[in-house]
């Protein structure tokens, strides 16, 4: 006696199936595993030569920065971000105890960020700011 014919591609069907999720499954597993592990090795080189994190930073920011003109329009300079927050700022590697000149801040942005501290009952600002 033979199986008919629905009972054969039924079973055709779901061994295709099963086939096809295994597939899947393990093509995704080790592909996942592969884009782990690239992302650590490439934390590793990151962490071990500080030149190739800045030139990295340097061709992503100005990728970003082309996307973002091509999208909006807008044109942004990548060196103001940097001359701005050091501007005045000591020449150190790190700023350590810099503490900018007084009434650095505009006195309509002293006045609202000194109402926003004492309506909202936060620590007042540093008295070199206000």
């Amino acid at each position: 006696m033979s199986i008919p014919f629905i009972a054969r591609l039924q079973l055709g069907l779901r061994t295709f199936a099963t086939d096809v999720a295994q597939g899947f499954f393990a093509i995704s597993h080790n592909g996942l595993a592969v884009v782990g592990l690239s992302i650590f090795f490439f934390v590793v080189a990151l962490t071990v030569r500080p030149d190739l994190r800045v030139l990295t930073e340097t061709k992503l920011i100005g990728w970003l920065q082309e996307r973002q003109y091509d999208e909006l329009g807008i044109a942004t300079d990548a060196d103001a971000v940097s001359t701005t927050t050091t501007a005045g700022a000591p020449t150190t590697s790190r700023n350590i105890g810099y503490r900018p000149p007084r009434n650095t801040i505009p006195p309509p942005s002293r006045k609202v960020r000194w109402r926003n501290t004492v309506g909202f009952g936060t620590i007042p600002l540093p008295t070199h700011l206000h």
